[in-house]
Order: C-alpha cells, then sequence, then structure tokens
C-alpha cells in the first residue's frame, strides 16, 4: 500500500503532517466535486477569538484513521492531528446531528489550499485503492464476527445448503457494535460523561460493547428513543446523586424510568 503527500507541506510542516492532511484534501475534494458537506462554521480559539470557516468537510473516526493509517498509534494519530491544528493546516469541529455522535469533522485551511494551489505536482505515487475502499464513517450496523474455529461442528447446525449456521446463542456472543452504531455511540456518550467528573475512569472497549448491548435493547425491545436516552445520561451525570450509580449500560437501563420521571419533574 502506497501512500502520497504534498511536497512543500512535508518540507515546511513534516511528512507526518503532509500524509494526514492529504488524506482529508482528497476527500473534500471528493466531497466538493460532488457538492456535498459543505458548512460554514463558527470556530472558538482558545483565547476567545472567533474565526468563521466555509469549506467542503469530511469526517472520520479514530479508529477508521488507524485502519487508514496502520504504520501510526492511536496516540500518534492524535499528536499528529494536533500538530495539524497548531500549525494551521487543518480545522475541526462537531457537525453532527446526533448529540452523542462524537465523530470529529475536518477541514483544510485557506493556508493549506494556496499550498496545494501553488505547489508544483510533486507528489509521490500512490495507488487510487486506498482512498476508494476506506470510507470515512462504515454502514451504520453491527459488525459480527465470523468464528474461524471450524472443530468440532455440530453436524445439526448445517443447513440444507451444507452451509454452517450459528444458533441464535451463538450469534448474540458473536455480535460486535460498530462505532457508528447508536449503541455504542451512545455507551461511549456515557463513558465520556462519567469521566467530565471523574478522569481516572479509563476508556475500555470491552465495557463500552458490554454497555452497548443494554442500551441496544433499550432502543430495541423497550422502543426508547435515543436522544432521548442521550438527554437522561446527560442529566444523571449533571445530578450530583445519580452521577455516583450510573456507571453502565445495565444500570442505566434498570433506573432509565426514573431517570426520566425526575428528569421531567425537574424541567
Amino acid at each position: 500500500m502506497n501512500y502520497k503527500f504534498n511536497i512543500e507541506i512535508a518540507k515546511q510542516y513534516g511528512v507526518n503532517e503532509a500524509i494526514f492532511v492529504n488524506n482529508i484534501y482528497w476527500w473534500t475534494e471528493k466531497n466538493s466535486k460532488s457538492e456535498i458537506n459543505y458548512h460554514t462554521v463558527e470556530l472558538h480559539s482558545k483565547n476567545g477569538e472567533k474565526t468563521i470557516i466555509s469549506a467542503y468537510w469530511t469526517y472520520n473516526s479514530m479508529r477508521a484513521f488507524e485502519e487508514v493509517f496502520p504504520f501510526w498509534t492511536k496516540r500518534q494519530i492524535r499528536t499528529i492531528i494536533e500538530n495539524c491544528k497548531k500549525k494551521e493546516l487543518i480545522v475541526t469541529s462537531n457537525l453532527n446531528q446526533k448529540k452523542y455522535d462524537r465523530t470529529m469533522w475536518y477541514a483544510l485551511t485557506d493556508k493549506t489550499k494556496e499550498l496545494y494551489k501553488n505547489s508544483q505536482d510533486q507528489q509521490t505515487e500512490m495507488s487510487q485503492e486506498i482512498d476508494e475502499s476506506v470510507t470515512p464513517i462504515p454502514a451504520n450496523k453491527p459488525v459480527v464476527k465470523p468464528n474461524n474455529n471450524q472443530s468440532n461442528i455440530n453436524l445439526s447446525k448445517i443447513n440444507n445448503s451444507g452451509i454452517f449456521r450459528k444458533t441464535e446463542k451463538e450469534k448474540k456472543k458473536d455480535k460486535v457494535f460498530h462505532e457508528k452504531s447508536e449503541p455504542y455511540m451512545l455507551a461511549q456518550f456515557l463513558e465520556e460523561q462519567i469521566q467530565r467528573h471523574t478522569p481516572e475512569f479509563k476508556a475500555d472497549e470491552s465495557n463500552r460493547q458490554r454497555w452497548a448491548k443494554d442500551i441496544d435493547l433499550m432502543i430495541r425491545r423497550d422502543k426508547l428513543d435515543p436522544d432521548k436516552i442521550a438527554d437522561v445520561i446527560i442529566w444523571a451525570h449533571r445530578n450530583a446523586f445519580w452521577r455516583a450509580f450510573i456507571l453502565s449500560g445495565k444500570k442505566l437501563r434498570e433506573k432509565y424510568l426514573q431517570l426520566s420521571i425526575q428528569m421531567n419533574s425537574s424541567k
């Protein structure tokens, strides 16, 4: 797999930054040609300055970036993104419609656009397959991992076509929620709310998957609206009493009705 980057950006700001920025450049150019994801956004700097950005944006999750750039760790990717922002190569914002969707959006600054416009076409060759095969955010569905252990196959699980079929219990056990599925995003949102008042609470993928299963039941079986679940999560973790108890998806589901009643009565 090959990658390309803008030579001038690499010379002035670093190769890592140039590689990352080129990914953003490719997608924003693609969106520009498709005339999608154009937004005017008001950004605020740490010192309070306001900047209006009108541009084509692209979005991606940290996990997706790890797949696009397998030679970088998650920590390295975060550092590169921060460096790109500090060097004013890109800007970021949360433009998601759902309050619990934490996927970050990216756009190029005018400075970066000018560098691409003025630089000679001195870019390392790159196979377009990587661009065509990696989408910013995959389908919003849970991913079911295949079971590659073919030993001791129960013949009763083979259907008439000779294809191995799993029991419902095995399917549930293997089910993994994708990071863009609503149950997973809400589980991650709950985790973030906990970390706001308890920074030492560690992020944990196994917890998120476990919580997502409970939240999935809240949405499918209990027929609860995801946005209302998010509102209850926010309220619970702003409440000095409840924040100490709602520390899992299971507890959230168990206490949801009580939390919702108290939240509505406090309005």
